[in-house]
C-alpha cells in the first residue's frame, strides 16, 4: 500500500465519486460486475475514439492495430511511453 504521505497526487472526480459511492464491502459477484460495467464503458468509448480518428484520417487503421499489440505485449513501457509524451 501507497503511504500517503509519499502520495500528492490529488483524487481525480471519478475517483472521488466511486469512493464515495462504494463506501461499503460488495460481495465478490457485484464487484465483477461493476468491474465489467466500467470495462464495457471505457472500451465503447475507446472504440468511438478510434472510428473518430479512423474517420477523419488522423490515423490508420493499421496503426491502431500496431498499437493494440504494443499494449497487449507490453503494456506497462506503452504507459511509460505515452505518459511521457503527455509531460512533453
Amino acid at each position: 500500500m501507497v503511504n500517503s504521505a509519499q502520495n500528492t497526487h490529488k483524487l481525480t472526480n471519478v475517483q472521488a465519486m466511486l469512493l464515495q459511492t462504494f463506501q461499503f464491502d460488495l460481495p465478490e459477484i457485484e464487484l465483477l460486475e461493476v468491474k465489467k460495467v466500467l470495462s464495457k464503458h471505457f472500451a465503447q468509448k475507446a472504440r468511438e475514439e478510434a472510428d473518430k480518428l479512423i474517420n477523419d484520417g488522423t490515423v490508420k487503421l493499421e496503426d491502431l492495430g500496431k498499437a493494440s499489440k504494443e499494449i497487449i505485449n507490453d503494456r506497462g513501457s506503452y504507459l511509460k511511453k505515452i505518459r511521457s509524451e503527455g509531460s512533453n
